[in-house]
């Protein structure tokens, strides 16, 4: 059986073929400003917040002695150096989801009565 060298450089050709078809594949994002993956984070904490934000509500409407609201957290906030009983929250993810602090057995939340979500 003889082989020819049309024959014997059939391999390197494909392989060849086939990565120069993987790098013109490529994109270039240096003109975006954002890359998709950031936005859909971005609108993922944006519906993460909203989530909570209603789950505040719901909690406080059912338990409302267990909460003491705040419009604004400069109001809450207030509060906390005007109460030396009552202390911050130090934990990032439970400040996140609204509840800065604590006092005399009740969180001090951030429930503002106007929210954007219901103007949408």
């Amino acid at each position: 059986m003889r082989f020819t060298l049309r024959e014997s450089c059939l391999p390197a050709f494909v392989l060849f073929i086939s990565a120069h078809a993987i790098g013109a594949s490529t994109t270039s994002v240096r003109g975006m400003t954002s890359t998709p993956s950031a936005i859909d984070d971005r609108l993922q904490d944006a519906l993460d917040a909203a989530i909570v934000l209603e789950s505040l509500k719901h909690d406080v409407a059912i338990h409302p002695n267990d909460f003491v609201t705040f419009e604004t957290q400069t109001t809450a906030n207030h509060f906390i150096l005007d109460h030396e009983d009552a202390f911050r929250e130090t934990n990032r993810r439970i400040n996140q989801r609204g509840i800065l602090g604590y006092w005399r057995g009740k969180m001090l939340v951030v429930l503002p009565s106007l929210s954007i979500s219901n103007h949408l």
